[in-house]
């Protein structure tokens, strides 16, 4: 397995995240062993922001971050071989 991240911050407040992993399975044939499995994910924090530290709304919060994020994942689940007859 190979395994990649990269993280970006802009002020602390918006935020961005890629990953890729690259994996093999050796109960698959060889055409079809290995895989690309991408991500991403962004975030803003909104503690961060100028109308959320002066407002006192929430002041009982300190840190407050909305994030969403997609990936795909592989499914190993397959049995053992099973392309061998």
């Amino acid at each position: 397995s190979y395994f990649g991240r990269l993280n970006y911050s802009f002020k602390d407040k918006y935020l961005l995240s890629f990953t890729i992993r690259r994996d093999g399975l050796s109960n698959l044939p060889l055409k079809n062993r290995f895989g690309n499995f991408p991500g991403a994910s962004v975030g803003w924090r909104v503690s961060e922001e100028g109308f959320f530290k002066n407002s006192g709304f929430l002041s009982f919060v300190s840190d407050l971050k909305l994030r969403a994020s997609y990936a795909v994942v592989g499914n190993t689940d397959i049995g053992a071989f099973p392309y061998i007859g």
